[in-house]
């Protein structure tokens, strides 16, 4: 029989055996249960990745293709389209973490959002000063509506004053303003209803539109003429879809009320852009053209592409961003002062050149300025230009 003390240790080494092998069995089970939780997450997180692409790429075929052709695209149209990179972002934080190969996945459904989504545009034209002779004329033009000159017109004038433009348009002018009328007063100068334009070269009112879908006044046209080539200038501003947006609740969706109301919203703001861009048409073809205003409609609507898509439009063609111009004013969904559409549009005949398009910054009004700089082409290039354009 071994002494006390020896037995003592004995045991004290069985016990501590026993313990090392209950360790060992308890970490290796830990071990698999890790790894059967991350194999879980992965596996969750690649279908997860797949399928917020697959979201992602239908919404965008939603906005861009079907665009304003469905109430519910139309709808779509209108909403910020930021907040739709959210979900890829934070799984692709996951992926990084638990798997990797579904990296790629989140990487291409955020870059399908803060680019063809969110439109962005890089400039297109591979020469801007294409068919443009040095002594043809150019003019920068600034197109931006006011919102009745509020919150602050003196902010917006201040930002004209630093791009010293050769026109300037805008929409939502009702009444007169003192800061406008003393600021432009040498300058030559139409108003009609709540459009007004101020030019450095004289003005003739050529005509205006009277659409009767909504019984308002959509446009006014302008002949100006410049020393070197007399052109036509339209200011227009078309009726916007905000309107009928506050009948889509839950329960006028579930009866159709709210997507009827929207359908016929849309069909009488189509009715009125094709009228109206019938009256921007009805000017002498040969005689050079520049359309600027308040479109209400982004440059990839179904809408905007089927009346106006045949123009030039400046900031596709020679801006760079997103140039988002509205709505500028404090959302309680959204960041205060800062647009997600770009509705505001410049638009030029093939006789123009766009060297450049710029998006104003301050937010003196509900939307920000719009500015343009073009150049006529020589007389053989537009010429060829125009029926290039006849012909498709």
């Amino acid at each position: 029989m071994a002494p006390p003390t020896q037995q003592y240790w004995q045991a004290s080494e069985s016990r501590s055996g026993q313990r090392r092998r209950r360790s060992k069995k308890s970490s290796r089970r830990r071990r698999r249960n890790r790894g059967r939780c991350s194999a879980e997450a992965a596996k969750a997180i690649s279908v997860a990745s797949m399928a917020c692409f697959a979201v992602i790429g239908f919404l965008t075929a939603l906005i861009l293709v079907v665009s304003e052709n469905w109430w519910f695209s139309t709808a779509l149209t209108y909403l910020p389209r930021t907040p739709y990179a959210i979900p890829p972002a934070i799984l692709l934080l996951c992926a990084i973490k638990w798997h990797r190969r579904a990296i790629w996945w989140n990487l291409a459904s955020i870059v399908m959002v803060i680019g063809p989504l969110c439109e962005y545009r890089l400039p297109l034209a591979s020469d801007p000063l294409d068919g443009v002779v040095s002594s043809n004329p150019t003019i920068k033009v600034v197109s931006c509506n006011v919102q009745g000159f509020e919150p602050d017109f003196s902010t917006l004038l201040q930002e004209i004053s630093t791009i010293n433009p050769d026109i300037v348009a805008f929409q939502e002018a009702v009444a007169d303003d003192s800061l406008a009328v003393a600021y432009f007063e040498d300058w030559h100068k139409v108003h009609f209803e709540e459009f007004w334009i101020f030019s450095r070269y004289p003005l003739k009112q050529v005509g205006y539109c009277d659409a009767l879908p909504f019984d308002r006044y959509t446009a006014l046209t302008v002949e100006v003429a410049h020393p070197a080539k007399t052109f036509y200038l339209t200011d227009l501003h078309l009726m916007t879809p905000r309107k009928c947006f506050s009948e889509l609740r839950p329960t006028s969706i579930l009866s159709g009320a709210g997507p009827q109301e929207v359908e016929h919203h849309l069909a009488l703001r189509r009715e009125e852009s094709l009228l109206t861009r019938a009256f921007t048409s009805s000017v002498d073809p040969s005689v050079p053209a520049v359309v600027v205003g308040d479109f209400n409609a982004p440059s990839s609507s179904s809408l905007y592409q089927h009346d106006w898509g045949d123009y030039t439009n400046a900031f596709d063609e020679a801006g760079c961003g997103y140039g988002y111009t509205a709505p500028c004013r404090d959302h309680s969904f959204w960041l205060s002062g800062t647009p997600w559409l770009r509705i505001d549009h410049i638009l030029a005949t093939p006789h123009w050149c766009v060297r450049k398009c710029q998006i104003g910054h301050l937010n003196g009004s509900d939307h920000r300025l719009i500015t343009a700089t073009l150049s006529l082409r020589d007389m053989q290039s537009a010429d060829s230009t125009v029926a290039e354009s006849s012909s498709h």
